[in-house]
């Protein structure tokens, strides 16, 4: 189990990857694209992820929007997803 401060820490990656790659996070909450306990488990993956630091520092670095997350991320198939998934309202 992870502690509160990691879960924090990996929680923030996990929104500012899916702005970075094009994803309105709370607008797929609203609309039913991706739960909270979908989002969970996504932070959960993240944390068992050995490239925090690096994926930190790729958003620091970041000025325009990713096509992408990285190889190493482990939730890419998430992102892809709710990416190409139209949202009901925009």
């Amino acid at each position: 189990m992870c502690d509160a401060r990691t879960l924090t820490r990996h929680a923030q990656l996990v929104s500012d990857m899916t702005r970075a790659v094009g994803v309105d996070l709370p607008h797929a909450l609203a609309e039913g694209q991706i739960t909270g306990a979908g989002m969970q488990q996504a932070v959960i993956r993240c944390t068992e992820c050995t490239q925090a630091g690096a994926c930190q520092r790729l958003l620091a670095a970041m000025t325009v929007p990713a096509e992408a997350p990285p190889d190493y991320c482990r939730n890419t198939a998430l992102f892809k997803t709710l990416k190409d998934t139209p949202l009901l309202k925009e």
